[in-house]
């Protein structure tokens, strides 16, 4: 409750802060920013409205669990011959346990030991029979072992329920295992007796000792469908060399786990991101099929995992045991690796029979076959609906499981369109898949080892990473124009849209099939980290900022000069997030007004008045060897009064990076002019070769209309 007020604080703030900064409110009212709130908003409201009018309320607003006293009424408390000598062994042995400790039935407790005690000394062995081995159960819950043997070989109906059971939990004490295993299978033959207890503690002891032989006679049993383990049966059979057997039952399991409501729910997340990669690429969009085509061969690919995962249990010993570099290895190799080869198959074969893409297509593709797997991933996390499951796996998993098998796809990006040679796949691709597979297990790890904070900036981290990836693929498309680039801004509203839409799922998932008043304390509960993580989702996913041929580079500190670029300097421990995020800057094509900072005497005896112009390129200029491709260059209408430069183009940068020339009354850009137009042609010219004039304003010429 607390970080949701600071956040709903903070972006309050904020948004009271971008309206008042324009004048043109028209402006603010048209950005994504309000428009997405105000779709948020929405839909938050009706949610709430709807759950709180119509789902049931019987659980009222106290969670704490009802407890239910195990009573005994009078009718079960009687201690007559006749009563007792009618009732079956079950019913002695579990009215033993039930009173064992419990000081308010004393009195009763002493009467049954006596009855017991008169049983036990009957010449009529059935009668004797039930004696010891009830006597037998009260000193073995007294721990007096022996005595309870004793008991238990005085038994003269040796097909008693219940006694085998007995007697292999007193073997199993004395590490007597064989023999209790003996016990434990007699106990199974006997009609009535313990059988479900007799069939778990078998599964538990022959699982311990790996002897699948047994076990796989223990799957024939009619008990195997509701207490054999689900994993431990994949295991049994793949040992056993029943593949045939082993495929039916995978396939049960995963119908067995499968719920309606995770279904739809799995659905609707993959859904959401199939939208959004396939309205990635803004220049020319693969065909809808194609994508679809490789959702679902993630999804069958997975299969390919069950039996790997199954087989290491079945021959190795690897587990997660809390040690560092145990766990570290175990996250990387044993789940990564495995995971980010099935994920990244159908791409691979895609790369070996298809034709070459687009690069940012490789990237699509490759995310595409992530969503088929962490969809089946998703059905199995949600057959149950545990608190924030849907929200969480939407908002972190989904796109993880993307992430990482977009770095592999990019090594196939770099190598055919970077360094230009398929032949460095060779190299590339075996070391892109790594790469995956170690930010899969630091991922893994961070979370197996509680290392929340940690995670949080590792994802943040990994996210922007993708933004870059992505963009970068974008400038190098063969279908680049600065006419579509301005698309990608449209991304923003649906984004926020759709992730605020499956929190509210999640929310009235939990008010229909629960009650109103847990719905709203969860959302409470929730809202704060749900609402943190769509902001920076709509605004880092929708965030690219296009130049044509430019590969950016992942930097931890800013290379620019004090003054570009930023409001202010950054320390080390958050300068990597704010160099790393992309700005979104696809103005050409735009017309603009440029006119003179007051302030700047230089330029000010030049520039009389404004000046109007467009927007016609994006230009990368060089200082010591360091690319800066924030430069615009502007064809000017109104001609500048030059005289040893052009008067017809100028250069200018934003000089704050974080302002948006689309959604605020001017912006702040840095002047330059140009003497030789030549110099631009250059693979690498130099900031030098422009004229400096210091600090200009520009803003959106009536002309360029709204996006």
């Amino acid at each position: 409750m607390f970080w949701l007020f600071i956040l709903f604080l903070v972006g309050s703030s904020y948004v009271f802060y971008k309206y008042r900064s324009v004048s043109n409110k028209e402006l603010f009212f048209k950005s994504p920013l309000f428009r997405s709130l105000l779709g948020s908003l929405l839909i938050f409201l009706v949610a709430v409205v709807i759950v709180n009018l119509f789902a049931s309320d019987s659980g009222g607003t106290n969670y704490e669990p009802v407890i239910v006293r195990d009573t005994l009424d009078e009718t079960t408390m009687d201690t007559s011959a006749h009563y007792m000598l009618s009732q079956k062994p079950a019913f002695h042995y579990h009215r033993i346990h039930r009173l064992e400790g419990d000081l308010q039935y004393l009195d009763y407790f002493r009467s049954l030991k006596s009855a017991y005690t008169r049983f036990a000394s009957s010449p009529d062995t059935a009668v004797s029979s039930l004696g010891n081995f009830c006597l037998g159960v009260v000193s073995m819950q007294e721990a007096r072992r022996a005595e309870a043997a004793g008991y238990f070989h005085s038994v003269s109906n040796t097909r008693l329920p219940y006694l085998h059971y007995c007697l292999g939990e007193l073997l199993l004490m004395e590490d007597k295992q064989s023999e209790a295993l003996t016990e434990y299978q007699l106990e199974m033959q006997n009609e009535g007796g313990n059988w479900i207890d007799a069939y778990t503690t078998l599964i538990r002891l022959y699982e311990s000792d790996k002897d699948y032989e047994h076990l796989r006679a223990l799957l024939e049993h009619p008990l195997a469908d509701d207490y054999f383990p689900d994993h431990l049966a994949n295991e049994t059979l793949l040992y056993v060399n029943d593949w045939s057997g082993y495929i039916a039952h995978a396939f049960l399991t995963l119908a067995d786990r499968t719920s309606w409501i995770g279904f739809w729910a799995a659905l609707l997340i993959s859904i959401t991101w199939l939208i959004y990669i396939f309205r990635l690429n803004v220049f020319k969009r693969s065909p809808l099929i194609n994508l679809v085509a490789m959702f679902f061969s993630g999804a069958f690919f997975v299969l390919l995992l069950l039996p790997f995962n199954d087989l290491m249990e079945v021959y190795t010993t690897l587990s997660i045991n809390g040690g560092f570099w145990n766990d570290l290895f175990y996250c990387i190799f044993i789940i990564g690796v495995p995971e980010e080869f099935v994920k990244a198959l159908p791409l691979l074969l895609l790369l070996l029979f298809g034709k070459r893409l687009d690069p940012v297509n490789y990237i699509v593709y490759g995310a595409a076959s992530a969503l088929g797997f962490a969809f089946v991933e998703n059905i199995l996390y949600f057959y149950q609906l545990k608190d924030g499951i849907i929200h969480g796996r939407a908002y972190l998993s989904v796109i993880g499981h993307m992430v990482d098998t977009s770095f592999v796809a990019y090594g196939v990006v770099w190598g055919l369109y970077q360094i230009k040679d398929k032949r460095s796949l060779r190299y590339l691709l075996p070391l892109s898949f790594m790469v995956a597979a170690g930010v899969h297990g630091l991922y893994d790890f961070l979370l197996f080892h509680n290392q929340l904070l940690l995670f949080f900036l590792f994802f943040i981290f990994i996210v922007q990473l993708w933004i870059i990836v992505i963009n970068n693929c974008l400038n190098n498309s063969s279908y680049f124009t600065y006419s579509a680039a301005r698309k990608t801004e449209h991304i923003r509203i649906f984004i926020t849209l759709a992730l605020t839409a499956i929190f509210v799922l999640e929310y009235m998932v939990v008010g229909f099939s629960s009650h109103a008043s847990l719905a709203n304390v969860q959302l409470l509960r929730n809202s704060g980290v749900a609402c943190f993580l769509i902001v920076f989702f709509s605004t880092n996913l929708s965030s690219f900022d296009l130049i044509k041929g430019y590969w950016r580079t992942i930097r931890f500190v800013s290379r620019e000069k004090r003054g570009y670029g930023g409001r202010q300097a950054r320390t080390l421990l958050t300068s990597w997030y704010f160099v790393n995020a992309v700005q979104s800057h696809n103005y050409v094509g735009l017309d603009v007004i440029v006119y003179n900072d007051q302030y700047n005497r230089t330029l000010g005896e030049l520039l009389d008045g404004e000046y109007e112009g467009k927007i016609v390129n994006r230009i990368t200029l060089y200082e010591d060897h360091i690319a800066d491709p924030q430069w615009f260059l502007v064809k000017m209408t109104r001609l500048l009064p030059f005289d040893a430069d052009r008067p017809d183009y100028v250069l200018v940068k934003l000089r704050f990076q974080e302002d948006s020339l689309l959604y605020e009354d001017e912006v702040q850009v840095f002047f330059k002019s140009i003497t030789d137009a030549a110099v631009l042609r250059e693979s690498k010219p130099s900031k030098e070769a422009f004229p400096f004039y210091g600090w200009a304003y520009i803003r959106l010429s009536s002309n360029s209309g709204s996006m």
